[in-house]
C-alpha cells in the first residue's frame, strides 16, 4: 500500500557482549610519572617494538568485531590490538613492550582471540645481559572478546617487566587481541560474562 511495507526479523543468538566497565587499578608509570602506552590509546604503538607482520598497523579503533558481524569484542576504550582485524590469521610476528618497574603486587589485561600455544601473552622480567625470563604466559579462548585475567607480581615489586605479544600461528584462530594493563593492589575479582567460554 502507499504507506510502505515493514518487515521486522529476528537474528539468532544472543546480544553481543557489552564493553567491561573500566577496572580498578592504576596503570604503570615510569620513575618521573611518565606512563607507557599499555592501553594504547595514544592510537599508535610508542613504546611497543614489533618484529613480523602479524601487528602491523595496530592498534584498531573501535568494536570492528561486532562491525564484521561477530561477537563483541569487549575492548577498554577507544583502541585495542586486534589481530585477525586488519590482516587476518596469516601474518605472524611479536609485539614487545618497554620495561616498566611493578609498583603494586597485582596486574591484569584484557585478552582474547586464539586458545593455542602460537597466540600468547607473555610476562617476562626485564632483560639483563642477554634476556628476560618468562615468569607468566596465557592465550585467548577461541573467542574474539577480551577477558580480563590476574597475575600475581607480588614477587616482583620494585623490578622492571615487559609484556610480549606472540602469533606464531597462521591457521584458524591465529591471531591474538589484547589490551588494558593495569596494576592492583590486591587481588581483583573479575567475573567471567556469560557467553564467554573460559580460557
Amino acid at each position: 500500500n502507499k504507506k510502505g511495507t515493514f518487515v521486522l526479523r529476528r537474528r539468532g543468538g544472543a546480544a553481543p557482549p557489552i564493553a567491561p566497565p573500566p577496572a580498578e587499578g592504576v596503570r604503570p608509570a615510569f620513575v618521573g610519572g611518565a606512563r607507557p602506552n599499555l592501553d594504547f590509546e595514544r592510537g599508535d604503538l610508542s613504546d611497543w617494538t614489533a618484529e613480523g607482520a602479524a601487528f602491523a598497523g595496530q592498534p584498531v579503533r573501535g568494536d570492528t568485531v561486532t562491525a564484521r558481524g561477530r561477537e563483541g569484542s569487549r575492548h577498554a576504550g577507544e583502541h585495542w590490538i586486534g589481530g585477525y582485524e586488519l590482516a587476518g590469521d596469516a601474518p605472524t610476528g611479536t609485539l614487545t613492550s618497554v620495561p616498566f618497574p611493578v609498583t603494586q603486587p597485582f596486574a591484569s589485561f584484557l585478552v582474547g582471540g586464539g586458545g593455542g600455544e602460537g597466540t600468547r601473552v607473555e610476562l617476562e622480567t626485564a632483560p639483563v645481559e642477554g634476556g628476560g625470563r618468562v615468569f607468566f604466559r596465557t592465550t585467548g579462548a577461541n573467542f574474539e572478546s577480551l577477558q580480563r585475567v590476574v597475575v600475581d607480581l607480588s614477587a616482583l615489586v620494585g623490578k622492571d617487566i615487559r609484556i610480549r605479544l606472540v602469533d606464531e600461528a597462521s591457521g584458524g584462530w591465529g591471531h591474538l587481541n589484547f589490551d588494558d594493563f593495569r596494576f592492583h593492589a590486591t587481588r581483583p575479582s573479575f567475573p567471567r560474562v556469560p557467553g564467554v567460554p573460559p580460557i
